[in-house]
């Protein structure tokens, strides 16, 4: 059986890039070694990511899978919604009960993947060699806002797989897949746009996109503006900018906006937040 022990500083041993997952926010495990201790070898601890017990204020579940092999058996569920507050990562909470015989090690692998990806990003629990022989492992994955989750819905499976105290591969099974919605904050565009037709006197536009949080008040969007005019009935892309810091976006257009065309600002590609647009006329 394996064993780990963790130090507060190792994790800064190593890149960050390496540690998926909830493993980036735990203590750095650096030693795997025999019952005895008698070998240890410096290499990142692939159990780093799991949290024993029962959280004070555990997430709501919503999907929820079990799977058995070779006398070990597993329940994972996970939460059915990942909201994002602002722009970085929407958390995806994680719990796994497990029950396995003594002196044997189980490894549940999570693959969390956006439709039509073929790059999963994956997570780990395994109970340590001093866990009781059943129990409960709780964790958190990310969605991240640069993964554009608004572009696909997102699906949980995994592996278990069994090893026993010779280290031994004795079974594998896989995990049934759970759906993740993806939650992002509603957006909000305004819109000014001024009339031209000269050189020297060009139609511009300037406004503003923002999204309200739940926690940290109305930030400024992200993404693309694309800017379109009214021509003949159908609309027309003219340009696209990008909201700074604070949301504001402003450009000067090289085509002929009269007074009264209408005029329209669509915020698209914010990751955390929704799609918004905005219409007006030239003044």
């Amino acid at each position: 059986m394996r064993y780990c022990e963790c130090f507060p500083d190792a994790i800064d041993a190593f890149p960050r890039f390496a540690w998926p997952g909830s493993w980036r926010r735990s203590l750095g495990c650096v030693g795997f070694g025999d019952k005895t201790g008698m070998s240890r070898i410096p290499v990142a601890c692939a159990m780093a990511g799991a949290v024993i017990g029962v959280l004070a204020a555990p997430p709501a579940f919503a999907g929820s899978g079990s799977a058995s092999v070779a006398g070990v058996s597993v329940t994972y569920t996970v939460a059915g919604e990942a909201r994002f507050d602002g722009p970085g990562c929407a958390d995806v909470p994680w719990s796994v009960s497990y029950r396995r015989p003594a002196n044997w090690d189980l490894y549940v692998e999570f693959d969390l993947r956006q439709t039509g990806s073929n790059s999963p990003y994956t997570d780990s629990a395994s109970p340590l060699y001093a866990d009781p022989e059943s129990g409960t492992l709780t964790g958190s994955m990310c969605i991240y806002d640069s993964w554009n989750p608004g572009r696909g819905v997102f699906t949980l499976g995994g592996t278990l797989k069994v090893e026993d105290d010779n280290y031994r591969t004795i079974g594998e099974a896989p995990l049934p897949t759970s759906t993740v919605k993806v939650s992002r904050n509603a957006s909000k565009v305004r819109l000014k746009a001024k009339a031209g037709k000269t050189y020297s006197n060009p139609p511009t536009v300037k406004g503003r996109a923002t999204a309200r949080t739940a926690t940290k008040g109305t930030l400024g969007a992200s993404g693309t503006v694309v800017i379109e005019a009214r021509y003949k009935g159908k609309w027309r892309r003219l340009t696209e900018t990008y909201p700074d810091d604070f949301g504001k976006f402003s450009s000067t257009l090289s085509k002929q906006i009269p007074k009264g065309m209408k005029v329209r600002a669509r915020l698209i590609d914010c990751g955390w937040c929704t799609d918004a647009k905005a219409t007006t006329r030239a003044r």
